[in-house]
């Protein structure tokens, strides 16, 4: 049974055209519900047949986002070198490279790993943070 606690669209923000699509929250009343509607989605290649433009994502906090925009650095060379990752939580890399599983828990364990591996080159600009913040990087060396 699908129970819905909730589910409405997004205010659009005022400087996006209407022809850009909103989105749509939807809270299902059941955990393992959620779950398995992301579990298929995933497994179907994210597309459906009836509905190509439609597109379910996991609800992640602001707070989580931050945290996260803290690794595109590694995220950016990791895909570029074809190695795949997953998020883990709180907010933590899990990736598998050459049979082994590594787990990076912080920006700078990544830039570690990606030096200890030859993945990052040796500008020192290549690996900067990029806070929320505007105006504000630090410097990882």
């Amino acid at each position: 049974m699908l129970l819905i606690d909730t589910i409405h669209r997004v205010a659009k923000p005022k400087n996006l055209p209407d022809s850009i699509p909103r989105d749509v929250l939807l809270r299902a009343h059941y955990f393992h519900i959620k779950e398995l509607v992301l579990r298929s989605h995933r497994s179907r290649g994210g597309t459906h047949v009836d509905f190509p433009a439609v597109r379910i994502m996991a609800d992640i906090s602001s707070a989580t986002l931050r945290c996260r925009k803290d690794y595109t650095q590694t995220t950016t060379a990791l895909r570029s070198h074809g190695i795949r990752y997953r998020w883990g939580f709180p907010t933590k890399l899990i990736l598998s490279r050459q049979g082994k599983t590594t787990v990076i828990s912080s920006p700078e364990e990544g830039k570690r790993f990606l030096e200890k591996w030859g993945l990052l080159k040796e500008s020192s600009e290549e690996f900067r943070l990029v806070n929320r913040s505007p105006g504000r990087t630090t410097d990882m060396n």
